[in-house]
């Protein structure tokens, strides 16, 4: 992240947290991806074996340092680090661990560890030198130092309102309490904020206590927790300068036949809570009131692979662990409320290797996006805004092919595909900042034509027919690699992609003869285009008992009366066949010898 300054350190959440640090996964068996090329790519490299969580950390460039199970440490090289192994973490905790660099002490990083099932170990630290064994790193003596025991298996951090500083927060066993410990350059204090709850957790007979997991919100005003047993989504305001909780308030309550829930993460704007519930994924609208009339299920009626852990990840998008399967699956909107979100199930393959439970555990102020776009489509507006907690008064964008713009949440339409870098100058009352981002405008999908005729003949004459819309597909495009249709009734809705035609394969105009419906075509990148599809019903069907019969007198138009040559005039008979058809039909008549 390139950044400058001036007098003031403005924009410290621009600095304080690099970019990095979250963008190498190791879980499950064997199991990595590697997200520099900014799409999450399969490593096969990873030592990791665990049933649940992980924690990992890369280095400002997005390089590998250490990954860890909780209970070894391995190196950049995939080694187990000297004085790695015996931690008091578990393969079966829902978070077992969390690494985080000490302040101001760029060469130490603590990794925090909870044990499973509330077992004798509890919440502990352990201090790796990153300069130990020719920078390849080792666990120090300050290994497995406990702080507190039991607590449940529930671990996430946050940074300090100062953005130099981390809250660490935990649960108890046996309590109602939430402890925020505070990580400073003098090291942990251990004397936790407490905050007491009307949940008490800690059960020694039904030990699903123990499981589910917690989030910090990356703007650091939230806290989420799911309870297996108690089988119920919390949500507390957090205050990052105090470690304290309020305002808890009962998200959702479910009955003992779904129990399980697990996962919980928050989309990258902190406004919308996922979380996971005996195979489904739940969605809540945090900007509702109540929060629980917002409940959507994301994954509908497709339980075919068990949701578990979510993580966000530096691309801004959510994954979902998918319980022994070879493949993750991913919300690709997570802003967005309801369907919009864009799940896909089974999207993102792990080249052989498991996904079990968990994904790594990371500090949420890692996914503190400075530069955040929408609809990143060549030709269509895309949406800039920045994120984050300072008092932004003005801003200069430089969108990376020329164009620029002053407004602080600014739409620029890019012209042509390709990479551009775009840049921001930030001010506000305590100085300016630069940021900058490296961004992919994707081409939209290439159709052979923005309108399309579909005709059908009417079997009863009332003007009406079934359309299967199906049948433009081939006539759109030439390849529906990666492609996604839908149907709409109104060119709106098939650019917001809203109200989509579900009996597209049998789809009855809905004005006589003729009816217009709309087809969006998207790619993989989220790009489309729309066309026409013009629906038009032939009637042409004549009962056969309709039939006229004209006499006319020998004339002498052609030229005698006695040549059996006669002009006739059918023009009175036009009106007698369009009264057989409903009103309003287009219809052309005309006549023909036998």
């Amino acid at each position: 992240m390139k950044l400058t300054f001036s007098i003031f350190l403005f924009l410290s959440f621009l600095v304080s947290y690099a970019q990095g640090e979250a963008n190498i996964w190791y879980f499950g068996e064997n199991a990595g991806l590697d997200f520099n090329s900014g799409v999450p790519v399969a490593l096969t490299d990873g030592q990791l074996n665990s049933n649940e969580g992980t924690s990992v950390l890369s280095n400002a460039s997005g390089e590998l340092m250490f990954y860890t199970n909780g209970v070894t440490v391995y190196n950049k090289n995939h080694v187990v680090m000297p004085n790695g192994t015996g931690l008091f973490g578990d393969t079966s905790s829902t978070q077992s661990s969390l690494i985080l660099q000490k302040p101001n002490a760029p060469n130490l990083y603590y990794l925090f560890t909870v044990d499973d099932e509330a077992g004798v170990n509890g919440f502990c630290y352990s201090v790796i030198d990153i300069n130990l064994d020719a920078g390849l790193g080792a666990v120090t003596s300050e290994k497995n130092i406990p702080i507190y025991t039991p607590t449940c298996e529930k671990l996430t951090a946050v940074k300090h309102a100062n953005n130099i500083d981390y809250w660490i927060i935990t649960h108890g066993w046996n309590s109602n309490i939430y402890y925020s410990y505070l990580l400073t350059e003098n090291g942990l204090d251990p004397t936790p904020v407490q905050n007491s709850t009307s949940l008490f957790l800690g059960d020694y007979v039904v030990m699903e206590d123990y499981a589910g997991a917690i989030k910090i919100s990356p703007d650091g005003s939230k806290l989420a927790s799911c309870n297996t047993r108690h089988r119920q989504v919390v949500l507390f305001d957090f205050d990052n300068a105090t470690g304290i909780l309020s305002n808890e308030t009962l998200v959702y309550e479910v009955s003992p036949v779904l129990s399980g829930l697990y996962g919980i993460e928050f989309s990258i704007d902190s406004k919308i809570l996922y979380a996971t519930n005996n195979s489904r994924i739940l969605q809540f609208d945090l900007t509702t009131n109540p929060i629980d009339s917002s409940l959507v299920i994301i994954n509908g009626t497709d339980y075919s692979s068990a949701p578990l852990s979510l993580q966000l990840g530096p691309d801004n998008k959510i994954y979902v662990a998918l319980w022994g399967s070879p493949k993750l699956g991913v919300i690709n909107n997570p802003n967005v409320s309801g369907m919009g979100c864009d799940f896909q199930n089974n999207a993102i393959d792990l080249n052989g290797r498991v996904c079990k439970s968990g994904l790594p555990n990371f500090c949420q102020s890692f996914f503190t996006t400075n530069i955040l776009l929408q609809n990143a489509c060549v030709g269509q507006n895309t949406t800039f805004e920045l994120n984050g907690s300072q008092n932004i008064s003005s801003a200069v964008w430089n969108f990376g092919d020329g164009g620029t713009s002053n407004v602080l949440s600014p739409t620029h339409v890019y012209s042509a595909p390709g990479n551009y870098t775009v840049s921001v100058v930030a001010s506000g009352p305590n100085g300016t900042g630069t940021n900058t981002r490296e961004i992919t405008i994707h081409p939209l999908p290439v159709l052979n034509s923005n309108s399309i005729n579909l005709k059908q003949c009417d079997d009863d004459n009332d003007g009406f027919s079934a359309f299967n819309l199906n049948q433009v597909i081939s006539l759109l495009v030439n390849d529906t690699t990666g492609l996604a249709f839908s149907f709409h009734e109104t060119l709106q809705a098939a650019k917001d992609n809203t109200s989509a035609i579900t009996n597209h394969t049998s789809y009855t105009n809905q004005s006589v003869s003729n009816d217009v419906v709309f087809v969006r075509v998207q790619n993989a990148n989220g790009c489309y285009e729309t066309a026409r599809i013009n629906l038009q019903v032939s009637t042409t069907l004549i009962p056969s008992t309709f039939q006229k019969v004209f006499t006319e007198c020998d004339d002498v138009a052609s030229g005698s009366n006695i040549d059996g040559v006669a002009t006739f005039d059918f023009s009175s008979v036009t009106a007698e066949v369009q009264a057989l058809y409903p009103a309003g039909q287009l219809l052309d008549i005309t006549y023909y010898k036998m």
